[in-house]
């Protein structure tokens, strides 16, 4: 499992997730460091996803198949969570509901400058039910955020009432600096890890993002990093172009001291794609 929160408003949209992968059953900890966020530039807008449930199959992180399947394609947002859909029911379907294990994406985007939420999930919600059981297709449900409030998906839903309260509470309003939501997130994100709900599935730190309505100055941040923590990036595709590996070549070469050339393959990649859960 994982712990994951996006706010989204007029003013921005705010992602968080913890970076912990736990087995199925045992909860033990398998990794500490899954990034597991994505940000995607497309041609309309721009959207944010994060994900809880399966954090990795086989050895593949989440992230790193959806960001390479998408590869090389200028996708709107409505064509990029089409993709994820149908790439989950493919590919990950019949494992999770075998495993019966709740999966979901939760995304905030800007299309046309109007903020939107979306989930892409593998069981049904409803008001007075709740959640319903493992299905093999995943289903997409969206909705546009009304002109002066804000909506807050937090999922699992383990956050205290108290938290979940004061979430909605800020939802709507403009913070003075976009960190300040940023930081609330961490503090939130803390607060779960360390509560008797999280059961050891979350780790006390997490990356936030910041995905401002003009689609530009994407800011993300890593929050209670413990010193082994070396620098990560989230996954970002740019109008169809995986930059991730590039950004992550530069930052691992940290201190900048001259120019860094780029291996052929990781620039050829950008705009390859890939499915790493369809092995040939």
């Amino acid at each position: 499992m994982t712990f994951t929160v996006t706010i989204v408003s007029q003013h921005g949209i705010w992602q968080s997730s913890d970076l912990r992968l736990t087995k199925p059953g045992t909860r033990k900890v398998e990794d500490d460091f899954s990034i597991k966020q994505i940000s995607f530039r497309c041609p309309d807008g721009a959207a944010l996803l994060t994900y809880a449930g399966a954090g990795r199959v086989y050895s593949v992180h989440i992230s790193d198949w959806i960001r390479q399947f998408l590869r090389g394609e200028s996708y709107t947002v409505d064509q990029t969570l089409i993709q994820i859909r149908e790439h989950a029911t493919r590919d990950l379907g019949e494992l999770l509901k075998k495993c019966d294990l709740k999966h979901m994406f939760s995304i905030g985007a800007y299309i046309r400058g109007i903020p939107w939420v979306a989930q892409i999930r593998n069981f049904s919600v409803t008001p007075h039910l709740g959640e319903g059981l493992v299905e093999h297709e995943f289903q997409t449900a969206a909705l546009r955020v009304p002109d002066g409030t804000g909506m807050v998906v937090p999922w699992p839903c383990i956050l205290s009432r108290e938290d979940l309260a004061l979430l909605i509470n800020v939802s709507s309003k403009r913070p003075r600096k976009p960190k300040e939501f940023s930081d609330l997130l961490a503090e939130v994100n803390l607060r779960t890890a360390r509560s008797a709900n999280s059961r050891g599935t979350v780790s006390e730190y997490c990356v936030t993002t910041y995905q401002p309505p003009s689609n530009e100055g994407l800011q993300s941040c890593v929050h209670n990093a413990p010193a082994e923590m070396k620098p990560i990036f989230p996954a970002d595709l740019l109008f169809g172009i995986d930059v991730t590996e590039v950004m992550r070549e530069l930052i691992s070469k940290r201190p900048i001291s001259e120019a860094i050339a780029i291996p052929e393959k990781i620039i050829k990649d950008t705009v390859t794609p890939k499915n790493l859960l369809r092995r040939k």
